[in-house]
């Protein structure tokens, strides 16, 4: 589902503020103020890939999000689309053009750009993530 044009212009704003955001490209690829952020190199591994994809998708059930914006950069602009933490997908069209994802509290975020990386942002998310995904350490990129 596409959101109309005035939410979705609330929802970039909101999103580079707290994220520090300055332009479509993000951590790794472009320094941030924000500490909470880790990022991790699994294009090559797709196996890899379904694997955190599950970790991921077991957080955002147990925060209770139900939904979750998509933000596709697409030539100059933004395509926001609204989905459920069971339709996140990481597909190799995520890593040909930088996508960002995250909910109306904007507590955690995630990320995934061009050259291979997925970030994730946010202290407790993070901290989740490393209690349940076992291989972060492994495909941690920086």
């Amino acid at each position: 589902m596409l959101l109309n044009h005035s939410t979705y212009k609330t929802i970039i704003k909101n999103m580079k503020e707290t994220w520090d955001i300055p332009t479509p490209i993000w951590y790794p690829l472009y320094e941030t103020k924000r500490s909470d952020v880790i990022s991790f190199y699994l294009i090559d591994e797709p196996k890899v890939i379904k694997e955190f994809l599950v970790v991921i998708k077991r957080i955002l059930v147990s925060y209770e999000v139900d939904h979750i914006y998509k933000l596709g950069e697409q030539e100059l602009g933004f395509v926001l689309e609204i989905l459920s933490p069971s339709e996140l997908i990481f597909t190799k069209q995520h890593f040909i053009e930088d996508s960002f994802w995250c909910d109306n509290s904007l507590k955690w975020i995630i990320y995934t750009c061009h050259d291979g990386y997925i970030t994730i942002g946010g202290s407790q998310f993070i901290c989740e993530l490393k209690g349940t995904w076992t291989n972060w350490e492994v495909y941690k990129s920086f």
